[in-house]
């Protein structure tokens, strides 16, 4: 099978802190099935999850050593580490763990077809990278898109170090099949927003208009990995003009029509068979009177679809809430990111901390979980300013009782106002030297241009790791833990809700729609109601762990146990079992149920320690000596 002929849509890990699916792969996958390409998508992310082999800590704790002073380009050290191990002495952990995930995949996947498209972001460019070049070895075309690549020296790093033949600037739809052929042809040149190199040159022909939303064919995910939430984008782009966002910079900001929306929601219902929705978009609200339009026709269909997505505070009062909660929403993600108004100017953002507040706590008064983001230590954010957002995060959890937030220190994202006009917000931005690498990787970086890779401020590395501790503990106190950046090590006693906060179920609390645990148990039902039981069985074992996926489908709670062996020469499932919970939401109290839930909850909170050493053995594990 070497030499089929065959498009592969490559998802790289590391896979995250929740169930992710690409919707920007599952586009290109439409695209190219509806012109007739016989094209897969390797979700190498996916699998390294559910094997519980990801490195995703390990990269977050790789970038909390440089908070304060990171962006969220590719590091050239780690991208040339794990490119060319053999030039280098000694390599990163992080590199280490990546090269053995590259190991782990890389036959199967060059078995499995001739073109490779990659996208990229700050946490997958080196997986990404490492596999394209050893698949460029063997012969295949690679190219690789995503935001960042549109920044001309991040774009002229990954064609300059060999892993890809070609980078995209601009969305990709409109040119994926001219760029397929033009790979498969070696004829790239005046293919729209496509760059390559010739004679040491890059060459970029002008980037393709943006496509029409509602013309593109329905993104296609593999049905096996559709299992929690479907993925759904009813518009690219934000229209807001964030000073720390890379937004504006990368996409043109348009929406389909909720009827194009909702023809879709209908369609990927029958075809998944699931009525949970993920909305990928920045602010699903940000069109006041296409939001409405939009709820009402969902509530026309009797609220019969559940859905989540990130949203802005305007409008947010008791009557749209409502209204929002009876069309089927059971999560909002909301972008604060500071409740100092002093700060929230600098940012560019609605200097109203009393209408931040009163969204979030209103959110949860209508039956709708709520998870919002501080970006803390913008730059010059003053002590008075920290204090008030401790204080407020303090009087919003006293008067909730589900509220999440995620702690993000202040990064520098390439293409924001914060990156390209730094002198304005009082930054300097720090680039990479390459006088840091051995010589013919030095000088291959220094062709690319300045590569931004951290930056400071006012405020100094030392007041930003303070300032995070101090916001860790707010979150420890409220049993939220979680592995965030400025962490030195992964919580032994995270939250494990806290990046999947709790949904709502007929007004009260259940466990996560969306999120999946590895936990050494399962649950049995007997005549005195549901018990958990360590699994010790044949399949398993010491080896094995359960995984519990808490779905919700319309009215009822399904938990899914899955058997996760950990041996890599073992199927990564081998079982899955569903247990109805409860049936319908008005009596979503009784007593089983409440009992088994605690009981759920007693037993992550005595296997985190496991999870925690298990993690830990893993990192310590002999390196592999054959790159040296």
């Amino acid at each position: 099978m070497g030499g089929v002929r065959r498009v592969v849509l490559v998802h790289s890990p590391p896979h995250g802190e929740v169930p992710f699916r690409h919707v920007g792969l599952g586009y290109l996958h439409g695209v190219l099935r509806a012109a007739g390409y016989d094209t897969v998508t390797a979700d190498i992310s996916r699998h390294e999850e559910q094997a519980g082999s990801d490195v995703y800590d390990e990269v977050i704790l790789h970038l909390s050593s440089k908070v304060g002073d990171v962006s969220d380009g590719p590091d050239p050290l780690l991208l040339m580490q794990v490119l060319y191990p053999e030039e280098f002495d000694s390599l990163l952990p992080v590199s280490e763990s990546i090269l053995r995930q590259v190991d782990r995949h890389q036959e199967a996947l060059a078995t499995s077809g001739d073109v490779y498209l990659f996208t990229v972001n700050i946490i997958t460019y080196y997986f990404a990278a490492a596999m394209a070049l050893r698949l460029r070895r063997q012969g295949k075309k690679t190219a690789v898109g995503g935001p960042s690549v549109r920044f001309d020296p991040i774009r002229a790093l990954l064609l300059r170090c060999g892993a890809f033949e070609a980078a995209v600037v601009g969305e990709g739809e409109p040119i994926i099949a001219k760029l397929v052929d033009g790979l498969r042809a070696e004829t790239l040149r005046g293919i729209p927003g496509v760059s390559f190199l010739s004679g040491g040159e890059m060459l970029t022909a002008k980037p393709a208009a943006a496509p029409d939303l509602g013309a593109l064919p329905y993104p296609v995910f593999d049905r096996e990995s559709i299992r929690d939430y479907i993925p759904i984008l009813a518009a690219r782009g934000c229209r807001a003009k964030c000073a720390y966002c890379s937004e504006p910079f990368h996409w043109t900001n348009r929406r389909r029509t909720p009827a194009e929306v909702l023809a879709e929601m209908d369609w990927a219902t029958d075809y998944y068979r699931l009525e949970n929705f993920h909305f990928h978009d920045d602010t699903i609200n940000e069109h006041q009177a296409w939001f409405h339009a939009l709820l009402d026709q969902l509530i026309e269909r009797g609220g019969r679809y559940r859905w989540e997505s990130f949203c802005g505070p305007v409008g947010l009062d008791e009557a749209l809430l409502t209204k929002m909660r009876r069309s089927g929403c059971a999560l909002l993600k909301l972008g604060v990111q500071s409740f100092a108004k002093d700060t929230l100017g600098r940012m560019r953002r609605l200097r109203d901390a009393d209408l931040l507040r009163s969204a979030i706590v209103g959110a949860e008064r209508a039956g709708i979980s709520m998870h919002y983001d501080m970006l803390i230590c913008f730059p010059g954010e003053s002590e008075s300013d920290h204090r008030h957002n401790v204080a407020m995060i303090e009087r919003i959890f006293a008067e909730t009782d589900g509220v999440y937030f995620s702690l993000n220190p202040f990064y520098l994202a390439v293409g924001s106002e914060t990156h390209l006009n730094a002198a304005k917000y009082g930054v300097k931005v720090r680039h990479f030297d390459p006088e840091s690498l051995p010589p013919r990787l030095a000088e291959m970086v220094r062709q690319c241009g300045p590569l931004p890779v951290g930056f400071s401020s006012d405020i100094s590395r030392e007041t930003v790791l303070r300032r995070v501790r101090e916001l860790g503990e707010v979150l420890k106190r409220y049993g939220r833990d979680y592995l965030y950046l400025g962490q030195d090590e992964v919580p032994e006693s995270s939250g494990a809700t806290q990046m999947s906060p709790v949904r709502r179920v007929g007004g009260r609390e259940a466990p996560p729609l969306f999120y999946e645990l590895l936990l050494p148990w399962r649950l049995e039902q007997s005549r005195g109601g549901w018990r958990l039981e360590e699994v010790r069985s044949a399949a398993g074992g010491e080896d094995g762990l359960v995984k519990y996926l808490f779905q919700h489908v319309g009215s009822s709670l399904t938990v899914a146990v899955r058997l996760a062996p950990r041996r890599e020469d073992r199927p990564c499932f081998a079982h899955t079992r569903h247990f109805n919970l409860f049936h319908d939401g008005s009596d979503a109290s009784s007593r089983e149920v409440e009992g088994l839930l605690r009981a759920v909850a007693a037993a992550i909170s005595h296997n985190e320690g496991r999870i925690a050493r298990a993690r830990a053995r893993a990192r310590r594990q002999p390196k592999d000596e054959s790159r040296r």
